[in-house]
């Protein structure tokens, strides 16, 4: 099967674009994917708990109020980031 098709089947594991293994090819992608989740995760975390926490403490005032319009607003935004939207 593999011969019939070109060679396609083939379990291969280096990369075709750069010639390493698979493991190397995807180990510095991930690592810069995974640098780039945590700290977006930090930054959503060291601005969402301080507000749901202010929030919570003057509920139904206009700083409540205001800081679920900033939430609702920042959720619906159709775009990758604030940085291309604000």
């Amino acid at each position: 099967m593999a011969l019939a098709a070109g060679g396609v089947v083939r379990r291969s594991r280096y990369s075709r674009l750069t010639a390493q293994p698979v493991g190397t090819a995807l180990a510095e992608p991930l690592r810069n994917s995974l640098a780039l989740m945590l700290s977006s995760m930090t930054l959503a975390a060291l601005l969402a708990l301080p507000a749901g926490v202010i929030a919570a403490l003057r509920q139904g005032r206009w700083l409540d109020h205001a800081l679920n319009l900033a939430a609702f607003a920042a959720i619906s935004l159709p775009c990758s980031g604030w940085a291309f939207c604000w």
